[in-house]
């Protein structure tokens, strides 16, 4: 079964957070709980990637808390999944970009 977990399961699902942070506490056990459903492979690995840059980048993390609410977790997990990947993906971009404007500046 090891081989068929994302590349940073570990890491998150052992991540040391604050015992009342309700919020990153329902987002990671939806994560640990979606990862041994039936999701697209592809997805899960960059749901993965999303998650672990959840835990590990602050900025991040903060954006997260304030585009998705504590009651979207238990909602659709398609829906969430697509959207906690789509502020990653919007989250590299704006970063990438960051960094070659300040290249010439």
């Amino acid at each position: 079964m090891q081989k068929l977990l994302p590349n940073y399961f570990k890491k998150i699902v052992n991540y040391d957070y604050n015992n009342n942070d309700i919020f990153t506490h329902n987002l990671l056990q939806w994560y640990k709980d979606i990862v041994f459903t039936n999701i697209n492979s592809d997805l899960l690995e960059k749901l993965d990637l999303s998650i672990y840059l959840y835990i590990t980048d602050n900025i991040f993390h903060k954006k997260v808390k304030r585009y998705i609410k504590l009651k979207d977790i238990n909602s659709n997990n398609n829906l969430l999944v697509n959207k906690i990947i789509n502020l990653e993906e919007e989250y590299i971009n704006i970063n990438q970009l960051k960094q070659l404007n300040s290249r010439w500046l």
